[in-house]
């Protein structure tokens, strides 16, 4: 004899969720100027999907490229007075050997030109430091596009534009702009009784 298959049937509610997804949150701080997406629009990595206002980094990193000029006017101004004090330092110390100048005076442009040698190795030191404050300055100002790290599709915006955004400080999780679901698939999480 042949038996029907036993079938059991079970209601439960749940979700449908990606199998791979992301949060998209803002890596610096700022006001939303422009969303370029909504909610189901399928989007590729790269992708810009919100603009944060620039204004504050632009102006940090053009202060950081600034500094980094002055630096460099700074090296050539130190270079010359490296170049004159060497001068002067190799007269003098021939003038001493022949007697003409007293050896203090000799000793005195040898410790100038030590110092110009110092004031060089300083400004070299303060220039790499300037040169870092611009990279991170130019890296802020990149993050104020926030481009998708993923193919897949917008399936909840979070924000409107016109709302400020906020990173995520110690134990305070940042504003999350908006999810976006991998284009690969789809999972069905339920809930289901023993």
């Amino acid at each position: 004899t042949k038996r029907d298959t036993f079938r059991s049937y079970v209601t439960a509610s749940g979700e449908i969720v990606a199998k791979r997804y992301a949060d998209i949150g803002a890596s610096v701080m700022g006001r939303v100027v422009s969303l370029r997406v909504k909610e189901g629009d399928r989007v590729a990595a790269g992708q810009v999907l919100a603009t944060l206002d620039a204004v504050r980094a632009a102006s940090e990193a053009e202060a950081a490229f600034s500094a980094v000029q002055a630096l460099g006017d700074d090296l050539k101004a130190a270079e010359a007075r490296l170049v004159e004090a060497k001068l002067t330092a190799e007269r003098n110390l021939t003038l001493v050997e022949q007697g003409l100048l007293p050896r203090a005076q000799g000793d005195s442009a040898k410790a100038a030109l030590d110092a110009a040698r110092a004031q060089i190795d300083a400004i070299k030191s303060r220039t790499n430091q300037a040169n870092a404050q611009l990279r991170g300055a130019r890296d802020n100002l990149s993050k104020t596009s926030v481009v998708a790290p993923m193919d897949g599709i917008v399936t909840r915006l979070q924000v409107r534009e016109g709302e400020m955004v906020v990173i995520d400080l110690q134990n305070q999780p940042g504003t999350t702009l908006m999810r976006l679901g991998g284009a690969s698939g789809l999972n069905a999480e339920l809930k289901v009784a023993e």
